[in-house]
C-alpha cells in the first residue's frame, strides 16, 4: 500500500508538475503570440513612418530645388529691373535733351508756315495784280 500510496503521490506530483508546466507553457505561448502581434504592428508602423520620412525627404529636396530656382529667377529679375531703371534714366536724359530741340523745331515750323503764308499771299497778290486770277486756285493755261 505504501508503494501504491507513493505511486499515487508521485502521480499527483507529476500531474501537478505537468499542469504547472502546461500553464507556464500556455502563458509563455500566449505572451509569445502577443509579442509577435505587437512586433508585426510595430514593423507596420515603422514601414509607414519610413514611407512618410521618404516622402518628406523628397518634398524637402523638391522645396530646396524650387527655392534655388526661385532665387535665381529673383536675381535675374533684379538684374532686369536694374537694367530697366538704367534705360529709363538714359531715356529720360535724352528726352530732356530733345524736348528743347522739339520746342525749337515747333517754333521754326511756325515761322516757316508764317513765311509760306506770307509768300503765298504775295504770290496771289502779284497774280491778281497781273490779272491772271479768275476766281480759281489754278493758273490759266497759256
Amino acid at each position: 500500500m505504501t508503494s501504491v500510496r507513493t505511486y499515487l503521490i508521485g502521480l499527483i506530483i507529476l500531474a501537478v508538475a505537468v499542469s504547472v508546466f502546461a500553464v507556464l507553457w500556455l502563458t509563455t505561448y500566449t505572451n509569445y503570440t502577443s509579442l509577435q502581434v505587437n512586433y508585426a504592428n510595430l514593423q507596420s508602423q515603422y514601414q509607414t513612418l519610413q514611407s512618410q520620412y521618404n516622402t518628406l525627404e523628397s518634398n524637402y529636396t523638391n522645396l530646396e530645388t524650387n527655392y534655388s530656382s526661385l532665387q535665381n529667377k529673383y536675381q535675374i529679375l533684379q538684374s532686369q529691373y536694374s537694367d530697366l531703371q538704367s534705360n529709363y534714366t538714359i531715356l529720360q536724359n535724352r528726352y530732356e535733351v530733345l524736348q528743347p530741340q522739339y520746342i525749337s523745331l515747333q517754333d521754326q515750323y511756325q515761322q516757316l508756315q508764317s513765311r509760306y503764308s506770307n509768300l503765298n499771299n504775295t504770290y496771289w497778290n502779284i497774280l491778281t495784280f497781273l490779272g491772271y486770277w479768275s476766281g480759281s486756285d489754278t493758273l490759266p493755261a497759256n
